[in-house]
């Protein structure tokens, strides 16, 4: 059995904290291979933490659990679990917060029953390994960092951002960009190669001078493309 954790260790964890969850799927066409995100928050008191998030296909997650002893010293970690899909799938994972401020995420799983549309979820089942990494979430007192960075789509460059006068926004014509500086969750939209409007979701790390998000795809009428590609920002 964990142990609980100590008074001291959830005094020195307490606070905010955001993370980029990976999707691995092997031979699934139709899957997403966009990322999620979960942003959670300690509280010291109680000793637990509420989370929430968004999954790669715009399925939302919530929850709470108990905050208990990580294996190295000053670290602490809490499950997550929640049914999904109407209890036909789920997500489940084991969030570590390190004392120096990073996060893994580990131990994680996905199950899709598929049947999504095109607005939301996979039009195919499948059954996901999921990991990922983030951090303590300060707002930063200067978003200067932000100054020329680049959102990808796919891996294609398609805005560069400016932070004049404190304030993230697109440069590029036909691009909105809009980030919450007080949880570092981010909401945009785009013009793909097709011409077709996308909008994608993400959250920034402003201690990983990173963040990552996803865009939901159209369906090809087969299932074969994926349900959705990754957003990056850096």
């Amino acid at each position: 059995a964990r142990q609980l954790l100590s008074p001291q260790t959830a005094q020195q964890i307490a606070g905010s904290y955001t993370a980029v969850l990976r999707t691995e799927v092997a031979d699934t066409p139709g899957a997403p291979a966009g990322y999620g995100y979960v942003t959670y928050t300690v509280a010291p008191r109680t000793r637990s933490v509420k989370y929430g998030g968004l999954l790669a296909d715009g399925t939302r997650m919530s929850g709470s659990a108990k905050v208990v002893a990580g294996d190295g010293e000053g670290a602490a970690l809490f499950p997550l679990y929640k049914g999904l899909y109407a209890r036909r799938g789920e997500v489940s994972g084991v969030a570590v917060s390190m004392p120096d401020g990073g996060v893994v995420f580990g131990q994680g799983g996905w199950m899709s029953p598929g049947g999504g549309t095109s607005r939301q979820g996979s039009r195919v089942p499948f059954d996901a390994a999921l990991d990922g990494e983030g951090a303590r979430y300060a707002q930063p007192a200067d978003w200067g960092a932000l100054e020329g960075a680049w959102l990808t789509a796919g891996g294609q460059p398609f805005a560069a951002l400016s932070a004049a006068g404190g304030k993230p926004v697109a440069q590029t014509a036909g691009v909105a960009f809009a980030l919450t500086k007080g949880s570092g969750l981010f909401t945009g939209r785009f013009t793909d190669d097709d011409n077709m409007a996308r909008a994608f979701k993400g959250v920034y790390m402003p201690a990983l001078l990173y963040g990552a998000g996803f865009y939901l795809c159209p369906d090809d009428g087969v299932g074969t493309a994926p349900c959705s590609l990754p957003v990056e920002l850096e």
